[in-house]
């Protein structure tokens, strides 16, 4: 069971090459929809396909399997167009991006205006993500699909820097509350470390300062949950898909 969602939407402006433009979550789920999409105008003799996803949160290693598999039957070129952050790193991380075209067009570079995230990757393997501006409803897809990247990389300790961080509303700190359960049941920990003054406020508001582990710096959370990955037992392997 999942309840992962993908909306395609295909758009024929260009005669020559058509756009399928992917919204949610592409994983093991959903792949299928986007090699049918695919499939599908091949058939109909299209040689160039551009995939747009600017709002794509989450790419998995299933559906990149999907995605390398496409770029092979494409008579012409497959181009990714506009990926947001957290799929960018899939990309980067895994060498897709070398062997897909991918185009970051200029005026939609910065999705996000009021949102950023960047993940820092330290020596020992604990990554520190870094968020600021608005965690919110829209925002808090791209925060969650950038975490469950790194879950699939095989993170299970994480720091969550907040000291940018000017607001988070209820979806937000849902989206925390979420991947804090999943590095949980994983067998590790989300840490938060120099939360922004009203950032604290709202985690003491709504008591999630006693769920959340807070250090007063990165160098200190980062050194907890090292502590933490050295006695924790091996991960195991996750099921396919997951």
């Amino acid at each position: 069971m999942t309840d992962s969602t993908l909306n395609i939407e295909l758009v024929r402006e260009d005669p020559a090459c058509p756009v399928i433009r992917l919204e949610g979550e592409l994983d093991a789920s959903t792949a299928p929809e986007l090699k049918k999409a695919i499939t599908t105008l091949v058939g109909e003799g299209y040689r160039d396909i551009t995939l747009d996803m600017e709002r794509l949160y989450l790419l998995d290693s299933a559906a990149l399997g999907t995605l390398i598999s496409a770029h092979q039957r494409v008579p012409g070129k497959l181009r990714v167009q506009n990926p947001s952050p957290p799929v960018r790193r899939v990309l980067d991380t895994t060498g897709a991006s070398r062997l897909i075209e991918i185009r970051d067009e200029a005026e939609t570079q910065q999705q996000l205006l009021n949102f950023g995230i960047s993940i820092e990757d330290t020596p020992t393997g604990i990554p520190v993500v870094h968020l600021r501006g608005e965690l919110d409803a829209f925002s808090a897809a791209y925060f969650r699909g950038a975490l469950i990247s790194l879950t699939q990389e095989g993170h299970r300790f994480a720091v969550l820097h907040l000291g940018a961080l000017d607001f988070v509303d209820s979806v937000g700190l849902g989206s925390m509350v979420s991947i804090y359960t999943r590095l949980r049941k994983a067998g590790g920990s989300l840490y938060i470390a120099e939360p922004s003054e009203q950032i604290r406020k709202v985690l003491q508001i709504t008591g999630l300062d006693s769920l959340f582990a807070i250090y007063e710096s990165c160098a200190e959370a980062v050194v907890a949950a090292e502590r933490q990955l050295a006695a924790a037992p091996p991960a195991e392997a996750p099921a396919p898909g997951t």
